[in-house]
């Protein structure tokens, strides 16, 4: 088959073997040991591959390798339980409480979302909680507050949450796909309100709040 013409489409990526992959990541162990940090399985979603994920995340602990998972949770729970169990830590994506609203946004239901961050908080296994703070979309004090109270009440708290603010890095992708951006025009969250939203959102119970808006400083 040929290229596209316009060159709109290209191949991201390679597909390697278990081996490969963690022939590849041992020669970063004494970075990772020097630096505190580790391995960080994400994507898209990483879940979408949890059976090499189940197999990886072992073997690589088992070389003392700190494990990360960054994922929106949009898996059954009996997926997601077996990964999350065998990561050091899980990073976790909650873009909206409301159910209605939540589809609006994604296209998608969150009741298995939300049904493994609740599992999530109360499962003892170190997670970071990691809201989008988009204006005009998922910037509201009640959509804040909401998600906060889910946190402190189904979750059982969070040791971390982090308020992501709206960026733009993505938009030359949709461009080159010929895609509309839904957000164009979509200006950064003021840095007044993104603290305002780390008041409300303290009232999670989380021993950490963080903010991010692109802002130096913040």
């Amino acid at each position: 088959a040929g290229g596209c013409p316009a060159r709109a489409i290209r191949a991201i990526g390679e597909r390697v073997t278990l081996g490969n992959l963690l022939e590849k990541l041992r020669r970063d162990r004494l970075f990772y040991k020097h630096s505190g940090g580790g391995v960080t399985f994400s994507g898209g979603e990483c879940l979408l591959q949890h059976e090499f994920l189940l197999a990886a995340i072992p073997a690589l602990k088992a070389e003392g390798i700190h494990v990360c998972i960054d994922t929106a949770g949009c898996a059954s729970p009996r997926i997601f339980r077996a990964v999350a169990r065998e990561a050091s830590l899980v990073l976790f994506d909650l873009k909206a409480i409301d159910g209605n609203r939540h589809r609006l946004l994604t296209g998608a239901s969150n009741e298995q979302i939300l049904e493994n961050a609740a599992w999530l908080g109360r499962s003892g296994i170190p997670a970071w909680i990691r809201v989008p703070v988009i204006p005009g979309w998922t910037d509201g004090e009640a959509e804040i507050a909401a998600i906060a109270r889910f946190i402190k009440e189904e979750a059982g708290g969070a040791e971390r949450v982090d308020l992501l603010g709206y960026n733009d890095l993505c938009e030359n992708d949709y461009a080159r796909l010929r895609m509309e951006y839904a957000l164009k025009g979509t200006a950064r969250v003021k840095e007044s309100a993104i603290l305002r939203l780390r008041e409300i959102m303290a009232e999670s119970g989380a021993r950490v709040v963080t903010v991010s808006n692109y802002l130096k400083g913040v």
